[in-house]
């Protein structure tokens, strides 16, 4: 039987994601993939929540793209991982 002791909760990134999302993003250990889908560390982090947000929107996404919806997936308050 699964147990919910410890939840798992999927939200969309949010502003107050960016010092923990990047930490784990620079963390050498995802090498070779990389954390944030799309992140760029030239562009500002409310773009990247923006940028987000139109994406799983479908708003301006090119002719072969299709809207996606990016989670930061979190337990008791620490981000372990994404979907």
């Amino acid at each position: 039987m699964l147990t919910t002791a410890h939840p798992l909760r999927l939200v969309p990134v949010r502003h107050q994601d960016h010092s923990t999302a990047v930490a784990v993003h620079d963390d050498p250990s995802w090498a070779p993939f990389t954390f944030l889908y799309g992140y760029d560390p030239d562009a500002s982090w409310a773009e990247y929540v923006s940028w987000l947000a139109d994406v799983r929107r479908g708003v301006g996404l090119g002719p072969s793209e299709v809207p996606a919806t990016f989670l930061l997936a979190w337990v008791e308050g620490e981000l372990v991982g994404r979907a």
